[in-house]
C-alpha cells in the first residue's frame, strides 16, 4: 500500500505490478497525485477528480502490464489535469460526469495499450500517447 504525507508535492512512484499473463518487467510506473489539505470547495472537488482519474490511469497501466517512460507519465498527468480543469470550468463535476470521464480515459488507455502491442512493446512512449489521442479525439473532457 502506498501512503503519502500531506503537503508532499506530486510524485512519481515506481512499484511492481505484474499483470496476469504478462511477464514481470522491471516495474510498472504508478502516478501518485498527493492532495494538500485546505483550499476552496472547487479546489477540493478538482483534486478529487484528478485523484480519481489518476487512479484510472494506474489501474489501466497495471491491468495491461505496461510501463510508461517519465515523459509519457508527464503527458498522462497533463491530460488528467487538463480534463479536471475543464470539468470544473464547465461545472460538470457530478458522479455521472466523473464516471463518463473515467470511461473515456479507459478508452484512451486501452488505445494506448493497443498501440504498444502494435509496436511489440510493453513500454509506452509519448509518440504512442499522441497516436492514441489522435485516434480518439475529440473525447470529453480530454480533448
Amino acid at each position: 500500500m502506498l501512503r503519502a504525507k500531506v503537503g508532499v508535492p506530486p510524485a512519481i512512484v515506481f512499484s511492481q505490478f505484474p499483470a496476469a499473463g504478462k511477464p514481470a518487467l522491471s516495474g510498472s510506473v504508478v502516478i501518485v497525485y498527493v492532495s494538500v489539505r485546505g483550499g476552496s470547495k472547487n479546489q477540493i472537488v478538482a483534486e478529487a477528480i484528478r485523484n480519481a482519474l489518476l487512479t484510472t490511469v494506474n489501474e489501466e497501466l497495471a491491468r495491461a502490464g505496461l510501463e510508461a517512460d517519465p515523459f509519457t507519465l508527464g503527458g498522462l498527468r497533463e491530460l488528467v489535469d487538463t480534463a479536471a480543469g475543464r470539468m470544473e470550468a464547465e461545472r460538470r463535476t457530478g458522479p455521472a460526469d466523473l464516471e463518463r470521464a473515467q470511461q473515456h480515459l479507459t478508452k484512451i488507455m486501452r488505445e494506448l495499450q493497443a498501440e504498444a502491442e502494435r509496436r511489440g512493446t510493453f513500454t509506452v512512449a509519448p509518440a504512442q500517447l499522441e497516436v492514441a489521442l489522435g485516434r480518439l479525439c475529440p473525447i470529453w473532457p480530454f480533448c
